[in-house]
């Protein structure tokens, strides 16, 4: 799957990341791709953004026609994307 979009959120996307900091991120996938949203921490040195920072990356995957839902569900962690969000892809 190719991400629509990709959005850092967190410590990062405000510059207050240390060398112990996780990577907050949002994958926006595409709005025929079937699934519920999900936050998954991927665990150090299980994927190439861990392998590649050294930082432990925490990706929270959902679908393009599902992301205005997510932002207004009043779940604490959309607060944050919407907070301190950057996108990184468009």
């Amino acid at each position: 799957m190719v991400p629509v979009s990709a959005i850092v959120f967190g410590s990062f996307s405000r510059a207050e990341a240390d060398a112990h900091s996780d990577i907050d991120t949002v994958l926006i996938r595409p709005a025929t791709t079937s699934m519920t949203p999900v936050r998954r921490p991927t665990g150090s040195g299980q994927n190439r953004g861990t392998k590649a920072s050294g930082n432990l990356v925490e990706i929270l995957e959902v679908g393009s026609d599902e992301i205005s839902r997510s932002l207004v569900s009043g779940r604490q962690v959309w607060g944050h994307v919407l907070q301190d969000g950057h996108s990184c892809l468009a």
